[in-house]
């Protein structure tokens, strides 16, 4: 856990949970900084279980199907968590708009502000991405794609 991942945005998102008195398991792969950790475990309480899995090596064999992946990273030059949970097939995610990540994933999970992401876990709404991956394995075309992602981080 590292500013990077905007661990700051989950603990917003543990704190509407908690105020609406939203029921959920969290579950977080990897380690890092034992403040954020400490900042998390927090929101524990009869209605939010929050486990910590550690690092696990193939940590997307850990991942139930109808899970729910959030991202928060400011940005991500290859986002290699999402790419394996995509060709895994865990394809539940949501994420704040990202560079580096929205590209990955169809607008449906995407939202430019946390009120609204947290609003669509709590409705259930359809948060299945459904993003066309295909034109990342035409190699021209990724060449375009990596061509605009740094047109847009240099922006």
């Amino acid at each position: 856990m590292v500013r990077q991942k905007r661990i700051d945005k989950l603990i917003t998102i543990l704190q509407y949970f908690s105020i609406q008195k939203t029921s959920l398991r969290l579950n977080i792969f990897g380690s890092g900084d034992e403040y954020l950790i400490e900042k998390i475990k927090y929101f524990e309480s009869e209605l939010i279980e929050i486990v910590f899995h550690g690092f696990k090596k193939n940590w997307i064999d850990y991942v139930g199907a109808d899970w729910i992946q959030l991202f928060f990273s400011d940005y991500e030059g290859c986002p290699l968590s999402l790419i394996e949970a995509i060709k895994a097939g865990k394809l539940y995610m949501v994420s704040v708009d990202s560079p580096g990540l929205t590209q990955y994933m169809s607008r449906n999970c995407v939202f430019d502000d946390l009120l609204k992401l947290a609003n669509s876990l709590v409705s259930n709404r359809d948060l299945l991405n459904n993003r066309d991956l295909s034109i990342f394995f035409d190699r021209a075309r990724f060449l375009q794609e990596v061509l605009n992602m740094e047109g847009i981080l240099n922006a």
